[in-house]
């Protein structure tokens, strides 16, 4: 198609455990993939549950971007205190829970 920016990516995929995750290859987020390879990436997931991209130089609007290649996102309205700032649909990844501190000031 004149014009498609979309990049034919070959990925490959392998699994990480027995029961759980398959890393991908050979996809960087931050470029457009066509119809095939996000249907391939969806097969891995789909197959390992857990889809693994590691070693990603990519920002928030890539990353978004990139997993509305899967369909809706979610707001995570329900979980208010893990968004990332300034985009609803991603969670920052923490072990620190908002809800409960240790800090003596709160007690």
């Amino acid at each position: 198609m004149a014009g498609d920016k979309r990049r034919n990516t070959k990925i490959e995929d392998r699994p990480l455990g027995y029961a759980l995750g398959g890393e991908i290859l050979g996809v960087d987020m931050r470029d457009p993939v066509d119809d095939a390879t996000v249907e391939a990436m969806r097969r891995v997931w789909h197959e390992h549950h857990v889809m693994v991209l590691r070693d990603q130089d990519a920002g928030p609007d890539d990353i978004l971007r990139f997993a509305r290649g899967f369909g809706d996102l979610d707001d995570h309205a329900q979980t208010p205190f893990y968004r990332k700032d300034g985009y609803p649909g991603l969670l920052d990844i923490t072990t620190h829970c908002p809800l409960y501190t240790t800090d003596a000031a709160d007690q």
